[in-house]
């Protein structure tokens, strides 16, 4: 056949050039994935020209020397064969497969295209590959043969990354790459049998456009205002190398005061602010290193470093600590950025997406009064653990979850269980047992005190309600009030809809307020107490003697019980000084007509250092640690007061 019908090559150079335009015009297409993806496009083109000029001079041998068509003729051959080694190593970076190998194993890949090279370069000699008849023109040898061999090895072995790493891929791109693989190779078969039908090319360019707007589509992974990769491509990103499982670094940056200055230097110039310090990190900070620098929003800024050792990731942290420990300048700007700076460890940090966002985005946890903070190591753990705890305080919120255990407290008059303190507890799915001491400063801290206080009481009011406390001689529960329960305004209001929905005296229930409440929020806690009161309830001062007390708002808060805290009690079994505070503390409490009781009671000394004191309730472990109620009721009903004493 002495005619090649070059239509189809003339539309493939000008689909590639419209590839290549874009590809250009693309800014911030920096990874390995995209410049994998130009020089892939680039050869295509060029494979296009010598194609085109091959082919006319191949049907015109009398006008070109043979040289000139051999020169042709292997250029086009090796511009194309090149094309498939690139191609598995533009899947192999796109599937994460390339992050489990070693140099090595790159080397055995590029065999066949060496074998290539090597029978092209011989071809002039040997003529083994392509050849010229009596007339010039140009013919396949047996050779031929083994450059298609090469090639569909590699179409096959791409097929093959793509099924094995399908997981750590996203959907659309391992369909597109299957629809690639596929048309190219039914392409080459019938321009086997088609020789001077040259679609090939043409068919192969239809499919690098559809790529670019699919694989290399960066709009939906770039954020709009800064140009960095989005949060999107940050979670693409994440799944692909822990899926890889591979071990990579990153750096967080959280910006804590965005709000104020939105609201005072207006949105536009923040928004400009944050393009700049974008433009900084990647320009500054992630130069010359295998990294990526994403914008998530809300002032959150990501450097994931690949191959990188701790000392690069020190150098990176150590330039963020000075580009943030002082003054931002932009323009006429002078902004001080609050920021927070964590250096994560993947695998050794978190091995999973979730746990990584739930440091990464964590935005409950309280801040420090420092401008700037750095957290990794045993810091990195502990906010790790407390965006645990976090989320199984959000799972208990939602699905009711928390647990009511009871500890009984002791009349000492009567001898008789009469009351017992309502004790929230934290059983997780995931997590196991959260302790009370370690979840609640977490929840105050975060806000979501009020919804597990509502939660606590509505579970007692609900417990009270299936209970024959007269029978059982309990007079009252007590609930413990969070410091910033106190100061919610709606409290009386929800307490009373929950009262009513349970048919439930308020008599039945004694809130507990802790001294640092009183203390903090005298004016606020005094107006709800008293709105409270108007609905029937009692009060409690919990933790007495842990440093706040202040005679005056006993008095003006009027309550009902003084809970001598366990500090008290356990120091006077050691020091003679600290005996005479608990002796002259129950002293003057009694002679204030109110009501004491003394926590902490283990042993029985203890309940002998305070039983002629005149105390009046007594609570700790020597009765009963904090049971679950239907374990607690059965206590109660069988309680004799005997068997302690014996």
């Amino acid at each position: 056949m002495h005619y090649y019908n070059i239509h189809y090559d003339i539309c493939a150079l000008a689909v590639c050039a419209l590839t290549l335009y874009c590809v250009i015009r693309k800014k911030g297409m920096n990874k390995a994935q995209n410049k994998i993806f130009f020089v892939i496009v680039m050869g295509e083109f060029v494979s296009d020209i010598f194609d085109i000029v091959s082919s006319l001079t191949n049907v015109q041998p009398q006008l070109v020397p043979e040289y000139a068509r051999d020169a042709f003729n292997v250029m086009f051959l090796l511009s194309h064969n090149f094309m498939p080694f690139f191609f598995v190593a533009y899947v192999s970076v796109v599937s994460g497969d390339y992050l489990k190998r070693k140099a090595p194993y790159f080397c055995l890949l590029f065999i066949p295209l060496s074998l290539d090279i090597i029978a092209l370069g011989l071809n002039a000699q040997l003529r083994w590959i392509f050849y010229y008849d009596e007339n010039g023109y140009y013919c396949h040898d047996y050779m031929m043969v083994w450059l298609y061999i090469s090639a569909f090895f590699y179409i096959g072995y791409s097929i093959w990354l793509v099924i094995k790493n399908n997981k750590a891929m996203q959907k659309q791109k391992w369909h597109a790459i299957l629809f690639f693989v596929i048309a190219s190779a039914l392409s080459i078969v019938y321009q086997i049998f088609h020789s001077e039908m040259l679609v090939e090319m043409f068919f192969q360019s239809i499919g690098f456009l559809g790529m670019l707007f699919t694989l290399e589509n960066e709009d939906e992974l770039r954020n709009p205002i800064t140009g960095a990769c989005n949060r999107h491509a940050f979670l693409i990103d994440n799944q692909l190398y822990m899926e890889s499982k591979v071990a990579y670094q990153i750096i967080s940056v959280k910006i804590t005061n965005l709000a104020t200055y939105n609201n005072t230097i207006g949105v536009p110039i923040v928004n400009a602010v944050l393009q700049d310090i974008a433009t900084r990190m990647a320009e500054d900070v992630a130069k010359g290193n295998d990294s990526t620098v994403y914008d998530c929003e809300h002032g959150i800024f990501h450097i994931l470093l690949l191959n990188s050792d701790e000392k690069e990731a020190n150098r990176i942290l150590d330039v963020l600590t000075e580009n943030f420990g002082k003054e931002w300048k932009f323009k006429d700007f002078n902004l001080v950025m609050r920021a927070r700076i964590e250096y994560i460890r993947v695998p050794e940090d978190v091995d999973n997406l979730q746990r990584l966002l739930s440091i990464t985005e964590a935005e409950e946890f309280a801040l420090s009064n420092n401008k700037l903070e750095v957290i990794r190591g045993m810091d990195l753990l502990n906010l790790k653990r407390e965006t645990e705890v976090i989320s199984a305080i959000k799972r208990a919120i939602d699905r009711n979850g928390f647990q009511i255990y009871y500890q009984p407290i002791f009349h000492e008059k009567t001898g008789r269980i009469n009351s017992a303190e309502a004790l929230v507890r934290l059983f997780d799915e995931e997590i196991g047992f959260v302790p009370p001491d370690e979840f609640i400063p977490i929840a105050e801290r975060n806000g979501m005190i009020v919804e597990v206080g509502v939660q606590v009481f509505r579970k007692v009011c609900e417990d009270i309600s299936t209970m024959d406390m007269d029978k059982l001689g309990l007079d009252y529960i007590e609930v413990n009030l969070s410091t910033i329960q106190c100061m919610n305004s709606d409290l009386p209001a929800s307490f009373r809809n929950i009262l009513k929905r349970y048919k439930v005296d308020a008599k039945r229930i004694n809130l507990e307020i802790t001294e640092s409440a009183a203390v903090n929020n005298p004016d606020m806690l005094l107006n709800v107490m008293s709105r409270l009161r108007e609905i029937g309830f009692d009060f409690s001062l919990d933790d007495y003697g842990t440093g706040y007390s202040n005679f005056t708002y006993m008095f003006d808060m009027n309550f009902d019980i003084i809970k001598l805290d366990k500090s008290i009690l356990y120091n006077a079994d050691r020091d003679k000084k600290a005996d005479v505070i608990l002796r002259n503390s129950i002293r003057m409490l009694k002679e204030m007509n109110f009501q004491v009781l003394v926590e902490g009671i283990e042993t029985d000394r203890h309940r002998s250092m305070v039983e002629d004191l005149g105390v009046d309730l007594l609570q700790g472990y020597y009765f009963s640690r904090p049971l679950p109620r239907d374990v607690f009721l059965d206590y109660v009903e069988n309680f004799k007061v005997e068997e302690l004493e014996g």
